[in-house]
């Protein structure tokens, strides 16, 4: 039942490989190895229940409104020391959507917005890791797999923090997808100004990722 995200191969490829195992449940599998490299980048889980997914929406073009994402998972290899075969792999489940009104999340999973039901998975599968311009960010450039449709993108992260705990060695991690939703054919959503929903929206990870091995 888990999943196994074949980094080795192409993005497009492993984000579609995600998607198809939309109906399964959220596993908790052990990134595979990466290419060969100079060093062996650690291998992490996210610990879910140390982790939140928080989106940001501008609606009426008068307030900044957010909700979370209640249900995902993502795995990790990391190395300061070896970007080049450093990767991290994403996932959330689109119907667990939670925007403080159950009327809205329906809206919100329908074919208006998430079309939660034909699209289960939103995935980000990444493809390169750069140096960011401050100590501990990152610029990392994947697949984006949203309501079935592929577009490479770079997000923003930052290492929050790393060591050994009680619970085994942890570093935390935010990452920061800033979305263009017109890229999405997401139907609510215009370029004109008098669009309901800002046709950008912010998706932020921040959490835990556990050591594995």
């Amino acid at each position: 039942m888990s999943t196994r995200l074949a980094l080795g191969a192409a993005a497009l490829g492993l984000a579609a490989a995600l998607i198809a195992t939309a109906a399964a449940p959220i596993p908790a599998a052990p990134v595979p190895a990466p290419p060969a490299g100079p060093l062996d980048p650690a291998a992490y889980v996210l610990d879910s229940t140390h982790a939140s997914v928080v989106y940001k929406a501008r609606h009426l073009g008068i307030s900044n409104f957010y909700g979370t994402f209640d249900a995902f998972e993502g795995e990790l290899l990391f190395s300061d020391d070896d970007l080049a075969n450093s990767v991290i792999a994403l996932s959330v489940k689109a119907d667990s959507v939670d925007s403080n009104s159950a009327q809205r999340d329906g809206h919100l999973k329908s074919p208006d917005f998430l079309n939660a039901t034909e699209f289960p998975e939103i995935t980000f599968v990444s493809t390169k890791f750069a140096q960011g311009r401050g100590d501990d960010t990152y610029a990392i450039t994947g697949t984006l797999d949203f309501r079935g449709i592929q577009k490479e993108i770079t997000v923003q992260a930052v290492k929050t923090g790393e060591g050994q705990t009680g619970r085994g060695t942890k570093i935390g991690v935010e990452v920061i997808f800033t979305i263009d939703m017109t890229d999405f054919r997401v139907p609510f959503v215009s370029e004109s100004e008098s669009s309901p929903i800002g046709r950008e929206v912010q998706l932020i990870l921040a959490g835990e990722f556990n050591k594995t091995g």
